[in-house]
């Protein structure tokens, strides 16, 4: 049996307030996923605020304004959680602008590996977030799913988890950035048993409209 996982990237935001036009694609692509007779059967989010606020705009695209949203910590930002050292984010921060001109998103993904103190906790973010997923997949066999989260260091390396890489290996990441708003469909192949269920990943790949160039594996 197969779940699809529409994991999405939250919009571009300001204090966790999207901008509107990043409001305004996330609506447009809750639109394109309904035209294409995509039927969402629920929503797991990321905690943050504009990861809500993704999730509503979103709905209101899809038109199920009125669909309950689920939490989870395991899609959060690597920034937020707790467990981050903040010196490290410092100077993940300093080593793009210094070695890139800025602290992008593209030139924090550069400087990953060279942090080396940020490596053990993204090895756990990613196995971590990729056990969230897998856990969805098997609560809900054959649902559509979707899933906001955060770019960077949450759903590149969870992607890269879940296709077995390991290691300084999950974070070379810097050629497959998620864009914001943009959404990666996931497949995970679910086993039922009497007494148990296992989702095995089979395929990422961004998710386009029907009618647009074919998409690629990730």
């Amino acid at each position: 049996m197969k779940t699809t996982i529409l994991f999405q990237r939250h919009g571009e935001h300001r204090s966790q307030v999207l901008i509107p036009e990043d409001r305004g694609l996330c609506v447009e692509i809750g639109r394109q996923l309904a035209s294409a007779g995509v039927k969402v059967d629920r929503m797991i989010l990321s905690p943050l605020p504009r990861a809500v606020a993704t999730a509503l705009a979103t709905c209101e695209g899809l038109g199920t304004a009125d669909m309950p949203l689920a939490l989870e910590p395991r899609m959060g930002d690597f920034k937020s959680d707790p467990r981050t050292p903040k010196e490290a984010v410092k100077a993940l921060k300093a080593a793009a602008v210094a070695n890139h001109g800025d602290d992008s998103d593209a030139n924090m993904a550069k400087e990953l590996i060279s942090t080396t103190d940020l490596h053990d906790l993204l090895f756990k973010l990613a196995e971590e977030g990729a056990e969230a997923l897998i856990k969805m997949a098997t609560d809900h066999p054959g649902e559509t799913i979707l899933v906001i989260s955060h770019g960077v260091a949450r759903m590149e390396i969870v992607l890269r988890y879940l296709r077995d890489f390991r290691g300084t290996d999950l974070l070379q990441i810097a050629d497959e950035l998620i864009d914001r708003g943009q959404v990666v469909e996931v497949i995970f192949d679910v086993v039922l048993h009497h007494s148990y269920g296992f989702a095995r990943f089979i395929s990422a790949k961004p998710w386009t409209p029907p009618s647009t160039s074919k998409r690629r594996c990730m």
